[in-house]
């Protein structure tokens, strides 16, 4: 499963009821809604990702970065060649308006909570 596949369908994105289940099953955990707004967010100062309503889609900068990465075993090789492209990389300006509210992010894991069982 690549990082990719978190986000779905290019141009259609995945919604946030979508990316908390794949980090669900990837990780078998997911992320506070400050967490996950503070990681979009610099995502979305970088270029990587736009974000639409309750949809988060890579942009063409992103599935590049994501296509420049790739390979390996496993996730975990993909996942630390990414961690060292934004570790050598200068900070992005975050901006100081969350892109979700919490009430969305809890509405988007309630969801994904019942739809779990």
């Amino acid at each position: 499963m690549s990082v990719g596949y978190c986000l779905g369908v290019p141009g259609r994105g995945r919604s946030l009821t979508g990316i908390i289940g794949m980090l669900d099953r990837i990780e078998h955990d997911y992320p506070s809604a400050e967490q996950f707004d503070r990681s979009a967010a610099r995502l979305q100062a970088r270029g990587l990702i736009e974000v639409r309503d309750d949809r988060i889609a890579l942009t063409a900068d992103g599935r590049q970065l994501l296509r420049e990465t790739k390979g390996g075993r496993d996730f975990s090789e993909q996942q630390r060649r990414l961690e060292s492209r934004f570790e050598s990389a200068p900070p992005a300006d975050v901006p100081a308006q969350p892109l979700f509210s919490d009430r969305a992010f809890k509405h988007a894991l309630k969801h994904h909570l019942g739809h779990k069982g």
